[in-house]
């Protein structure tokens, strides 16, 4: 499940290239992807992009596609009223960052229906995650205790958090 990213393969019979695989990972859903795209949640590492290679075709041509078109079309800016300016860890990363849990329920009395419902909607996506990095570490500690990395060759923790962290970033 690790790949083989760094060492890379040689299929014997067929080619003589070495070929180079990232292992499984999440990133490849194209369903995760997608609620990414439409929500507009943004992602600084090129990892969910690069993770399109392992869809088919015509998969990665749709988010592509959506992605394109959402650019113009923020629905965060639409939604929240307020200029969307992306989560960086070069910015300093908030509180809820330390923890395994981010609280995505914060709503304000000033929230009006459409906000709320895009919030809840992002905070959904937010809980998925915060699931997600516990069943990823749970199962990548017990496979193998020293490991660090996840099976599409990031470092695990750093990796989920922070995505994790890019959702909750849209939900405020």
């Amino acid at each position: 499940l690790a790949g083989w990213h760094d060492q890379g393969l040689i299929f014997e019979g067929v080619s003589n290239e070495v070929t180079h695989f990232k292992g499984g990972s999440a990133a490849q859903s194209s369903l995760i992807q997608l609620f990414d795209i439409i929500l507009g949640v943004l992602h600084d590492s090129p990892f969910f992009k690069e993770m399109r290679e392992y869809m088919p075709v015509a998969h990665a041509a749709i988010l592509n596609n959506m992605e394109q078109q959402m650019a113009n079309n923020n629905l965060y800016e639409f939604v929240m009223g307020k200029k969307f300016v992306s989560y960086s860890h070069a910015t300093g990363r908030p509180d809820f960052a330390k923890t395994h849990e981010a609280n995505f329920s914060d709503e304000h009395v000033t929230d009006t229906p459409l906000r709320a419902i895009y919030k809840k909607c992002v905070g959904e996506l937010g809980k998925f995650r915060n699931k997600h990095f516990i069943i990823a570490s749970k199962y990548v500690t017990q496979m193998c205790p020293a490991a660090t990395k996840g099976t599409g060759g990031e470092d695990l923790k750093a990796f989920l958090l922070h995505a994790r962290d890019e959702t909750k970033h849209n939900a405020t």
